[in-house]
């Protein structure tokens, strides 16, 4: 047998072993769970105890996920699997994955599938525009390698595996509270091992613990939800994607260009209206002056946002107030996505709802008020601030700042975007899945413009960061409040439902505790703003982001005056060959100056780092150290230098944010003379046939740090393209020359993922805020 193939499973079951203390022959020879057949993977339950596979992977997850890694290593199911598929014209298939995108495995990630997953995801691949139902006994391992580890011939360095299997009926839960609902994940059995550990998050106080295996929601579900569509796998995503991007018609919509918006800041002033769009065709203008009309468009936004907003008049500036004057933002006025959306309340609708009515509380966080003597009255001046997790790995991609609080976020909508849902019934409870509405052809689906929308906004989406003000005089760095747009802000946890004593087989299923939700009142700043805004020239949006200029070195040179939040000079980087190798998930506290990589104990320590089976740490927050990365391109450099002495003049604490730059689409819509405008839907990748549109500014790399903080990998690759493998990022080159670089950037984020490249779904689905008790 090949041990190239062989090695790194046989380490999966090694992982099992040391979790039973007990011997290869024990573990083989036991009863077990279920029964699966070594020719084409289905199973049954090994007791009469249960009527079917899926309701023994319901009640006995844990003995389910041990007898699939059995499985797994057995010469049967060995000799049968193959390396996932790696491009539409039947070449080769690569041996590992590059992950630059989304490093959460780490760099380098092998897909081994079994025979009937790989034929549907080659059928999916044909029929690109079909829906995508992957087969019963499905099975996809994923492992995650080290760098210079090609084809893994040596299984000792694979610490982390990942396991998928489609078992017919499984659905312990649904997505919404009805007996119809979509299953969470659909049928799919996840199995996450770290270190010979199948959990991470652990309370010792109540001894219980998430466990890693069934429906693994913050550990697999919430991440592989943006990619719905195709049945929870990447890799099917992006090579479905990539065929549908060669084969999508461009869409005629008969709209002419409106004759106001932003050009050039020739003459800029701060202004509370908010420029509808780019004034110019950007395919008639030099790239130079291109880029600068999108710059200036999102300086203009962003002051318009951060206008005062009117009285009870929501999304309304009061254009005759300087922007210096008390109370909300316009922003802050748009719609949280939990007053769009409550997945948990069977019957939510957005009927009767209006956009002018005043933003709920969640019960716990009214509670907070009255305890702190808050009338109702003032409780709209409060950010509910309700996330903490940033894209692509939830709990593992929580940030701490150098005082060792962890950010905060909010995600907005605006009066276009929720009129839309509610005139169409998206945001109805049942009517959408994380990846957007069910029933539509979501590859197709359109968000109004500027020309379809209401007072000539397109489609916005708008998500702030906030950290907690630090001020006491053992504060490092003591935070100024006047350096920030500054509130008071409530942070809401939501409830965790938690497995007590996972590894109890005794007692199926396995009891849970209940932790409730709870929201504290703290002084916020903020330290990081993204626009994301749906115009006529930018069809496929306009995406700029802000920061604060205190973040990191070099978002501006008078930045950090009082020490920077997430950087610590005093915090030696590690060299980088010796970075490159962690995951996400760093025990080594010698490498958590490693930059921009997660940290296991920002989740809460795992039993696995408390005991014999891995290195202790300390369970307490660590502060991650973060960098740059991409220095501020010049062109969003020379805007800042003409808005931050505007704002400076004018007083406004939003003198310390700075643009990082602005991303939007190269030929994105077609306007020929006197003719109907054509919307591009083709991204243009090798051989597509134009028209075809790119993401400009050509190899931007737009990462914020305070939001996108862990979307960094160690290759800089040539073609980041969706479904695209850079050919210079192997094993080979990444431990010969590892370099730091940013991922993707937003477009090529949310282009490949969701909706219209809208997230707004999913962020709905997982953030739930439940209004009533």
């Amino acid at each position: 047998m090949d041990w190239m193939r062989l090695g790194p499973v046989v380490v999966l079951g090694a992982m099992v072993l040391v979790l039973n203390g007990c011997s290869d022959n024990e573990a083989l020879e036991a009863p077990g769970t279920i029964l699966i057949d070594p020719d084409d993977d289905s199973c049954v339950p090994a007791t009469d105890r249960y009527s079917s596979c899926a309701e023994a992977c319901e009640i006995d997850s844990l003995g389910c996920a041990e007898d699939l890694l059995v499985h797994i290593q057995s010469p049967g199911f060995i000799a049968r699997r193959v390396l996932n598929p790696s491009s539409l014209d039947g070449q080769a298939p690569i041996v590992q994955k590059p992950n630059v995108q989304t490093p959460m495995h780490g760099l380098f990630v092998p897909i081994w599938n079994n025979p009937q997953l790989n034929a549907s995801i080659n059928a999916a691949i044909e029929n690109p525009f079909d829906p995508v139902d992957m087969p019963a006994w499905s099975i996809s391992a994923k492992l995650n390698n080290n760098p210079g580890t090609a084809n893994n011939p040596d299984g000792e360095p694979v610490n982390w595996a990942t396991l998928m299997y489609k078992i017919p009926g499984y659905c312990p839960e649904r997505i919404f509270p009805t007996a119809d609902a979509p299953c969470v994940g659909g049928e799919w059995f996840w199995v996450l091992y770290r270190d010979g550990f199948p959990a991470f998050e652990y309370d010792p106080e109540d001894d219980a613990s998430i466990p890693a295996w069934g429906k693994a929601s913050d550990f697999c579900l919430d991440c592989h939800a943006a990619v719905a569509d195709t049945d929870w796998l990447w890799l099917t995503h992006d090579l479905v994607r990539q065929a549908q991007q060669s084969e999508r018609p461009s869409s005629a919509d008969g709209q002419t260009p409106g004759d106001t918006g932003s050009f050039l800041c020739e003459n800029p002033t701060l202004s509370s209206v908010r420029p509808q769009d780019v004034l110019r065709d950007p395919a008639t203008l030099s790239p130079e002056d291109a880029q600068r009309m999108f710059d200036c468009w999102a300086w203009e936004t962003f002051v318009a946002l951060n206008w005062p907003a009117e009285l009870g008049e929501r999304g309304v500036a009061a254009a005759d107030r300087p922007i210096t004057a008390a109370g909300d933002r316009v922003w802050e006025t748009y719609k949280q996505v939990y007053e769009t959306f409550q997945p948990a309340d069977a019957g939510w609708t957005l009927d009767g709802k209006n956009w002018n009515d005043r933003q709920p509380l969640p019960p716990v966080c009214q509670e907070a008020l009255r305890t702190a003597g808050i009338p109702p009255e003032d409780s709209h001046t409060f950010q509910v601030l309700n996330e903490t997790h940033q894209a692509f790995g939830n709990q593992f991609n929580d940030l701490v700042d150098r005082n060792g609080n962890i950010t905060h976020y909010e995600v907005r909508l605006n009066e276009t975007e929720f009129e839309f849902m509610k005139a169409n019934g998206y945001a109805a409870t049942g009517a959408y899945d994380w990846n957007g509405p069910l029933g539509t052809t979501k590859g197709l689906f359109q968000f109004p413009d500027n020309r379809d929308g209401i007072n000539g906004e397109g489609a916005t989406e708008l998500k702030a960061a906030w950290k907690v003000l630090c001020t006491d005089a053992d504060c490092d760095p003591r935070d100024d409040p006047s350096r920030y747009l500054s509130r008071r802000g409530l942070l809401y946890t939501p409830a965790t439902a938690r497995t007590v004593d996972p590894f109890d087989r005794s007692s199926l299923p396995r009891p849970t505790v209940t932790t409730p939700a709870t929201c504290t009142i703290a002084e916020v700043g903020m330290v990081g703003f993204h626009i994301a805004a749906k115009t006529f020239w930018a069809p496929q949006w306009i995406w700029p982001t802000f920061e604060h200029i205190d973040n990191v070195p070099g978002n501006a040179a008078d930045g950090g005056v009082n020490g920077f939040s997430y950087f610590a000079p005093n915090c030696p980087t590690p060299p980088a060959e010796q970075c490159v190798t962690q995951r996400p998930g760093v025990f080594d506290e010698s490498l958590y100056c490693c930059n921009n990589l997660q940290i296991v104990s920002n989740a809460q320590p795992a039993p696995a780092n408390v005991s014999d089976l891995g290195p202790p740490i300390t369970p307490l927050l660590v502060p991650n150290q973060m960098s740059r990365i991409d220095p501020i391109q010049e062109g969003a450099q020379a805007l800042n230098a003409i808005y931050r002495p505007l704002l400076a003049q004018a007083g406004s604490a939003l003198q310390y944010y700075v643009l990082v730059s602005t991303q939007w689409p190269g030929r994105g819509r077609i306007a020929p003379e006197g003719e109907p405008s054509e919307v591009v839907t083709r991204l243009c990748l090798e051989g597509t046939e134009q028209p075809c549109f790119t993401f400009l500014p050509p190899d931007l790399r737009l990462r914020n740090t305070t939001i996108e903080s862990f979307q960094a990998s160690y290759c800089l690759p040539t073609d980041e393209d969706i479904g695209n493998d850079p050919p210079n990022c192997t094993p080979e080159a990444v431990e010969a020359n590892p370099r730091l670089a940013s991922s993707g950037g937003c477009m090529n984020c949310h282009f490949s993922s969701g909706t219209d490249s809208s997230f707004i779904w999913a962020d709905a689905v997982e953030e739930v805020v439940p209004l009533t008790d």
